[in-house]
């Protein structure tokens, strides 16, 4: 079992209840956080809901012109990150630490390679499902994270995350509506294969946030700026080797791939900024209503309206999440250690 001080938070920075305990936030400010954190979720939901109104695009198509975008706006906030930091001290800083720089950068890249294979993947499945129903098989990557965690990190697994995963595939399994619920004789390929690419969408996600354990101390911009980078290169190469590179030629079109990429980036933005006002426990627990601004979303502008068995699955799913996400909490603040060593 890896110990505390040998956790990657301590290996790479300070360790967030340090940091809480020291910043002394005011209730104002924790209140900000939460806010932060809702907006992202909005965020979020809408930049999938434009994803489903872009599906008649390739996904490759589609991810050159979206990580382009991202690459620019991660430029012009390194270069402004940079420009203030030297504006007010008079000192240049460096993009990465200093300490294993070339370990940083492979995990850069295997970040982003994992970041992009995710929203690739994701693209794919807006063409299969509903926006929803994809969110909330990705939204499972919390509980995936502690599993993934207690194979390759050596840390505690409780007894509850084992209820949360069992809780998080009963509903992933709701969400695909097999003949036995549903009394069909055979499974709607539609939908088989749009959960397929949700699930290996969230495979991406959890293996990318582990990776992410690992970066603390490189800057969010940064990341962001590689993750752009790795995407363009990727998706123009796969786009040429195809044939299916076009530049977007209706206006609408245009529009919407470059609310994509503003939607990603505030998001992440917003993010970033949460977590520094907030506890990780709350801010995991209040991206979950990432889910439910999508089902309004569908409702609103794309007439969807959510059937029982995506409820049932939800249901099953966000409480597999909250029970997962609490525990978390109660492990951060000192309560409970009941686990699977």
């Amino acid at each position: 079992m890896m110990s505390k001080s040998n956790s990657p938070n301590h290996r790479y920075g300070e360790s967030e209840e340090n940091r809480h305990s020291s910043s002394g936030w005011s209730k104002r400010t924790r209140f900000f956080g939460i806010i932060l954190t809702t907006l992202s979720a909005l965020t979020f939901s809408l930049n999938a809901l434009t994803l489903k109104l872009l599906n008649h695009l390739h996904p490759f198509n589609l991810g050159v012109w979206t990580f382009l975008l991202m690459t620019g706006f991660s430029a012009l906030w390194t270069v402004r990150r940079k420009c203030k930091t030297n504006l007010e001290t008079g000192n240049s800083i460096a993009l990465l630490p200093s300490v294993d720089k070339n370990k940083t950068i492979a995990l850069l890249w295997l970040r982003a390679f994992l970041g992009v294979c995710a929203l690739t993947l994701f693209f794919y499945a807006m063409k299969f499902m509903d926006v929803a129903d994809a969110l909330l098989i990705d939204s499972t990557s919390p509980i995936f994270v502690h599993i993934f965690a207690y194979g390759f990190l050596q840390e505690k697994c409780a007894i509850s995350q084992v209820f949360a995963t069992v809780l998080a595939i009963a509903g992933i399994g709701f969400v695909a509506r097999p003949p036995l619920l549903t009394g069909d004789t055979q499974y709607n390929a539609d939908v088989l294969i749009g959960c397929v690419l949700a699930f290996g969408c969230m495979l991406c996600i959890t293996l990318s946030l582990i990776v992410l354990k690992f970066l603390e101390t490189v800057p969010q911009d940064v990341v962001t700026l590689v993750l752009g980078i790795w995407g363009t290169v990727q998706c123009l190469v796969l786009s040429l080797l195809l044939g299916v590179l076009q530049f977007p030629t209706h206006f609408e079109d245009i529009c919407k791939i470059v609310g994509t990429a503003v939607l990603f980036f505030v998001g992440q933005t917003l993010l970033t900024v949460a977590l520094k006002h907030e506890d990780a426990g709350p801010v995991g627990l209040l991206r979950t209503t990432e889910v439910l601004f999508a089902f309004v979303w569908q409702f609103v502008f794309l007439n969807v309206v959510p059937n029982i068995y995506s409820i049932l699955g939800a249901v099953l799913i966000m409480s597999g999440v909250i029970i997962t996400l609490v525990r978390k909490w109660m492990d951060t603040s000192g309560g409970g250690n009941t686990s699977i060593n």
